[in-house]
């Protein structure tokens, strides 16, 4: 978990970098934000595999940054086919409770690559910046 770092700094993880590839950085930290956007690694699944996939993914870098999903403030969901949305529904309803649902913008899109069928990102506050800044956390 990144726990300790400057306000005034930026911190990004899975980094993404090739030459056939925009550079990208999944994840973002600073003060007490997160921004964190994905889509699956494996893309032969389904809607419902693939959400469930990304899902878990985003948590982990959630985690990473100090997070979870209950500090989530709003989501974007690009998705391929419309159709798809009841069964991202499904999946994001199991993983995201009613006390803790954020905004959620829905957009059907082209993606990047043929079999990607949804690409989410996440607002977040980070748990350990609620009540203290980094500095006051060290010991």
């Amino acid at each position: 978990m990144i726990s300790s770092f400057d306000n005034d700094e930026i911190f990004r993880a899975g980094l993404i970098a090739g030459t056939d590839a925009p550079r990208i950085a999944l994840s973002t930290f600073w003060a007490d934000r997160i921004q964190v956007c994905t889509t699956a690694r494996d893309t032969t699944g389904d809607i419902t595999a693939q959400t469930t996939q990304v899902l878990n993914d985003l948590e982990g870098f959630l985690s990473q940054g100090g997070s979870d999903i209950s500090q989530i403030i709003s989501a974007r969901v690009w998705i391929k086919e419309m159709t798809d949305v009841p069964l991202f529904r499904e999946v994001w309803n199991t993983w995201i409770t009613a006390e803790n649902a954020p905004g959620v913008a829905i957009r059907q899109a082209d993606m990047a690559r043929e079999t990607i069928r949804i690409e989410i990102r996440l607002d977040a506050l980070r748990k350990d910046m609620k009540k203290a800044s980094p500095n006051e956390n060290q010991d």
